[in-house]
């Protein structure tokens, strides 16, 4: 088992790594890593406003890389998040709600040449009719619904 120091060194690579596949864009990011001294309501702030800027970063990385690659990178860096300061409800929420973004990935695979803001992108492979289009459906809704989890997860906090 690594070090506080060695675990908090693989956070940063991992990281610097999520953030040179989107081209430099997690540059403000808040750190990664957890205060030792941090309520539950501080640690959920923290990874809260790493995802923020993950995702504004994920929200733009669609317009000039594949979707999948973008995605990718967004749940390392979502993964790299210390949780170790809060609650296991949330923990459980937020890693599930990753595991939802990670199970896009073989679809969005095979959508490797289409670009745009990650919403619109999503909103057209939603409109799509070809056959196969309304496998996205169940995984981009159980990205919603695990979001609904992490937020009641914070609510409870409250």
């Amino acid at each position: 088992m690594p070090t506080q120091d060695a675990s908090s060194l693989l956070q940063r690579i991992a990281h610097g790594l999520a953030c040179a596949l989107l081209a430099g864009s997690c540059a403000s990011a808040p750190e990664a890593g957890a205060s030792a001294g941090d309520s539950p309501q501080q640690a959920i702030a923290r990874v809260i406003a790493i995802d923020d800027a993950a995702g504004a970063a994920r929200n733009q990385g669609t317009l000039t890389q594949p979707a999948a690659t973008v995605v990718r990178a967004y749940a390392a860096e979502l993964r790299a998040i210390d949780l170790s300061q809060t609650p296991d409800d949330f923990q459980r929420a937020w890693t599930a709600h990753i595991a939802a973004w990670e199970a896009l990935l073989p679809y969005l695979e095979q959508h490797a040449a289409l670009r745009g803001e990650m919403h619109e992108l999503f909103a057209g492979l939603l409109a799509d009719s070809s056959p196969g289009a309304a496998g996205f459906k169940p995984l981009h809704d159980a990205v919603w619904e695990t979001w609904a989890d992490v937020e009641q997860a914070i609510a409870a906090q409250r």
